[in-house]
């Protein structure tokens, strides 16, 4: 079990990497992180389903990571327990992953756009 504690997400990493990179960037790293989110999860279920553990490592990771850098910090600590659950050699049920996932993106989406 991840831990569901984790805020769903953190504006303060948006602000800490408009910061870094500028505004314009990092609104356009949301925008492309947002119009993403779907095909990753998709590359994440078709690589499970598929039995492929490295490329499935490989796509959780970018997910955990662009996600912490959104500030989607719950969809982050989703996304490294699926990672320690992939390691320990416990493969995810497809249907708790698929919703999982789903649960979290929208809920972050509805997050991000204030609502």
């Amino acid at each position: 079990m991840f831990d569901r504690s984790v805020p769903v997400y953190d504006p303060v990493q948006l602000m800490e990497l408009a910061h870094q990179a500028g505004e314009i960037t990092t609104q356009r790293f949301l925008h492309d992180y947002l119009g993403l989110l779907p095909r990753r999860q998709e590359r994440i279920l078709e690589e499970l389903a598929n039995g492929d553990v490295d490329e499935a490592m490989d796509a959780i990771l970018s997910l955990r990571v662009t996600s912490a850098m959104v500030g989607a910090l719950r969809l982050s600590a989703y996304c490294r327990h699926l990672q320690d659950q992939l390691t320990r050699g416990n493969i995810a049920d497809m249907a708790d992953v698929t919703t999982e996932l789903a649960v979290l993106v929208a809920a972050f989406v509805r997050a991000v756009n204030g609502k």
